[in-house]
């Protein structure tokens, strides 16, 4: 109930007192509990859309809950769907400002494309996120490049497979477009100096590139 009535509020009514309020009180629900719930993540959620960009001082007080939820052992797959998508709406509205940022996520993230323990929902969301944070961070995501083209080689494979039913196959179908944006975002993250540095990176057909090129042409 709160998320809905706290995004409808303009940023001049949240003043730091309630804003402080709710953070602790979402941050308060994951202790209790003992993992990170999607209640806790709604109330985060909602300040993300009253508060837009005036959310990054505070990116501190809740980041490492985003982290935790990502993660099996700490949440079920829709929280972990979730705060995918909660990283690609810090994205929106921080921009380049989430470079101080970026370690902290693309590692969960790329886990998830690689884990196949997570269902093709929460890949297609994880890859969104990661495309996102290039697009953003542009430069300072490079030293992430080559882990993130393994990683997509991974989710590659894994849209291969022949789903159970016609919703699976439409799922794992989307999961190969989301692959064709992903890699976009990071031809579109850097610059054409990086491009000719004689990385292993989008040319050529050898190495993760191949894996992805053989699934997008299935």
């Amino acid at each position: 109930l709160l998320q809905p009535a706290i995004a409808r509020l303009r940023s001049d009514k949240l003043n730091d007192d309630v804003v402080g309020a709710l953070l602790e009180l979402s941050c308060g629900i994951n202790q209790h509990l003992q993992k990170v719930s999607m209640g806790a993540l709604l109330i985060i959620n909602g300040l993300f859309e009253a508060i837009d960009e005036q959310i990054e001082p505070l990116v501190h007080q809740f980041i490492r809950y985003l982290g935790h939820a990502m993660k099996l052992d700490n949440s079920d797959q829709s929280v972990s769907r979730f705060a995918c998508g909660m990283v690609s709406d810090l994205c929106n509205s921080l921009k380049g400002s989430m470079a101080p940022h970026l370690d902290t996520f693309v590692g969960d993230l790329l886990s998830i494309l690689e884990d196949r323990q997570f269902e093709t929902e929460a890949k297609l969301h994880a890859l969104v996120a990661v495309g996102d944070l290039c697009l953003v961070t542009e430069q300072e995501f490079y030293k992430h490049l080559d882990k993130t083209q393994v990683s997509f080689c991974e989710a590659a494979r894994s849209s291969l497979q022949q789903g159970a039913d016609e919703e699976q196959n439409s799922m794992l179908q989307a999961l190969r477009v989301s692959l064709i944006d992903g890699y976009l975002s990071l031809l579109h993250g850097f610059s054409p100096e990086h491009h000719q540095e004689g990385h292993s990176f989008a040319y050529g057909a050898s190495g993760p590139q191949q894996v992805i090129i053989d699934a997008l042409t299935n």
